[in-house]
C-alpha cells in the first residue's frame, strides 16, 4: 500500500490546528466556532509517494584488495560490499598488516588471530588473506618503518592486481590507521604500480568517527542490503573486538541503516573517494 510521507490527520499539534491539519479537521474546527474553513493549497499537501523501486546491478569488478591496519577491520570496514563483489564473482584479496596482539587482548596470540581473520574471510566469501603480522609483542603498527609497511601493500598489490583497493580513512583517529592510508596511497602511486581504477577509503566505528582533524563525508554507497548479515556473521568471529557498541550486530546494522538512509536505501556501506581512474 502506498503511504503519504504524513498522514494528514495525524498531524495536528498539541496547541492547535495549524496550516498542516487535513481539510477534515479544519472543518471540524468552522463547525464548532463557526469561522470558513481555510483548505491547503496542493501545493502545501504531502505528496503521495509511489512506491520505491531499486533496481540493484552489478558491480562489475574482477579483483578488489582490501587493506586493514588489524583484523576486523577488513570486516568492519567493507565487510558487506567485498561479501557482495565476491558474490558477484570478484576475487577478493585481504591484506591485514598488524597481527591482532595487543594488551587489550590478554592471552591472544598470533595464530588465533589469523584464524579469526580465516573464518571472518570465508563467512564474507573472501578468496585469500595475507598477513604482514607488524605490531607483535604490543608494538604498535605505526612504530614500524614506513618504508616496510609500504614494502608489504605494494607486493600484495604486485601479486593481485586490484582494480579496485579498500583503505583507511585519513582523518581516523587511530594513527595505524592513518599510517596505512598514507602508505597505500604511497603505495599505489602511479611510478610504483600499474594504475588502480579506484581506491576508496572506509570507515571504523570507534575509530573514524572520533576523528578531529575532519568529517568522515562519503561520496560513494553500496547497496548491502542482501550482504549485512554475512557482515554480522563475519565480525562475530572476533569475539574480542566485540563491545557491545559500534562493533556489535546492533552497531554494525545501526550504521548501515544510517547510511542507507542517507541514499534512500535500506542499508549501505559509505566510502570517501581518494582516487579514482577513468580509462
Amino acid at each position: 500500500m502506498t503511504m503519504s510521507l504524513f498522514q494528514p490527520d495525524q498531524r495536528a499539534s498539541a496547541s492547535g490546528d495549524r496550516e498542516g491539519c487535513s481539510a477534515t479537521a479544519l472543518t471540524t474546527a468552522a463547525q464548532v466556532t463557526g469561522s470558513p474553513a481555510r483548505r491547503l493549497h496542493p501545493h502545501n499537501q504531502a505528496p503521495e509517494l509511489p512506491e520505491r523501486q531499486v533496481e540493484k546491478g552489478s558491480m562489475s569488478i574482477e579483483r578488489a584488495l582490501v587493506i586493514a591496519a588489524h583484523p576486523d577491520d577488513e570486516v568492519l570496514g567493507p565487510g558487506a560490499t567485498t561479501a557482495r563483489l565476491a558474490g558477484e564473482g570478484s576475487s577478493i584479496a585481504v591484506l591485514v598488516l598488524g597481527s591482532g596482539v595487543s594488551e587489550r587482548r590478554v592471552g591472544g596470540t598470533v595464530e588465533s588471530s589469523h584464524r579469526a581473520t580465516e573464518r571472518a574471510a570465508a563467512a564474507l566469501g573472501t578468496q585469500r588473506v595475507l598477513f604482514g603480522d607488524f605490531g607483535a609483542a604490543n608494538i604498535l603498527l605505526y612504530e614500524h618503518r614506513r618504508q616496510d609497511i609500504v614494502s608489504a601493500i605494494s607486493a600484495a598489490v604486485r601479486d593481485h592486481c586490484p582494480e579496485l583497493v579498500f583503505t583507511h580513512c585519513s582523518s581516523d583517529v587511530h594513527i595505524d590507521h592513518q599510517i596505512v592510508h598514507q602508505c597505500t596511497v604511497y603505495a599505489l602511486r602511479y611510478m610504483a604500480t600499474k594504475p588502480v581504477r579506484c581506491l576508496l577509503s572506509y570507515e571504523v566505528p570507534s575509530s573514524t568517527d572520533q576523528g578531529l582533524s575532519g568529517a568522515f563525508t562519503p561520496q560513494v554507497y553500496v547497496n548491502v542490503d542482501e550482504t549485512l548479515s554475512a557482515k554480522v556473521a563475519a565480525m562475530s568471529e572476533y569475539t574480542f573486538e566485540l563491545d557491545g557498541l559500534g562493533r556489535s550486530e546492533l552497531g554494525i546494522r545501526t550504521l548501515a541503516a544510517y547510511r542507507g538512509m542517507q541514499v534512500a536505501i535500506p542499508s549501505a556501506e559509505a566510502f570517501t573517494v581518494a582516487r579514482q581512474l577513468w580509462l
